[in-house]
């Protein structure tokens, strides 16, 4: 229900853009990806993935807009050696998990140069069954929701890329280690790259 309130949401919020002829902006975006998990069954060390992805956007006004996302993040983590009579351990060592995410951000332009990024991201596991727990379950959930901020930085070169930071929390591991939900941190920064319409249409 809250994905069709937000999809409804947002083609209400584009047809209404185009309408007043607001600009329109595509590109592809990439970047660092810093990662790990918090809980039990888990080391606090953070490790270094990636992500890649495109981006559409669109202004509602000069000083507010929102984009639509596709991303495929590489998320890493470690977990400890960590067995319990119950079946939920998992085999310590470093994993890799990939996922499909689809971030939905409001945009708020504070300059010229300068933006605030934040909104829900609906993340899908590529490789549930990759890392199993004792009793034979997949470790990680297929399906999950984060928050996501940050901001993002137009440069001074040509062409005129951005530099972006994000923080994305929320995300949880359901049954490893004794049972409660672990929760995954993600930090990020990258770069974009605008290929229809210049990084600037989004503060005009």
């Amino acid at each position: 229900m809250k994905s069709k309130i937000l999809f409804f949401i947002f083609c209400m919020g584009i047809s209404g853009a185009v309408s007043a002829q607001s600009p329109v902006l595509f590109g592809v975006r990439g970047g660092t990806n810093f990662s790990g998990a918090k809980g039990d069954a888990f080391t606090k060390k953070l490790y270094v993935g990636f992500e890649v992805g495109a981006y559409a956007g669109i202004n509602f006004i000069p000083e507010l807009g929102i984009q639509v996302e596709a991303l495929y993040q590489q998320t890493r983590l470690s977990t400890k050696d960590y067995f319990v009579n119950n079946g939920t351990g998992i085999e310590g060592g470093n994993k890799k998990l990939n996922y499909f995410s689809i971030p939905i951000l409001a945009r708020l332009n504070l300059s010229s140069e300068f933006s605030l990024i934040g909104g829900p991201q609906l993340n899908v596991l590529t490789d549930k069954d990759k890392y199993l727990l004792d009793n034979r379950n997949a470790a990680f959930k297929e399906r999950s929701s984060t928050w996501v901020a940050g901001f993002e930085f137009i440069t001074k070169s040509r062409p005129r890329v951005s530099i972006y930071g994000r923080v994305a929390w929320g995300s949880k591991i359901e049954n490893i280690g004794d049972g409660t939900d672990a929760k995954i941190i993600r930090m990020q920064l990258g770069i974009v790259l605008p290929i229809i319409g210049n990084e600037e249409n989004r503060r005009r």
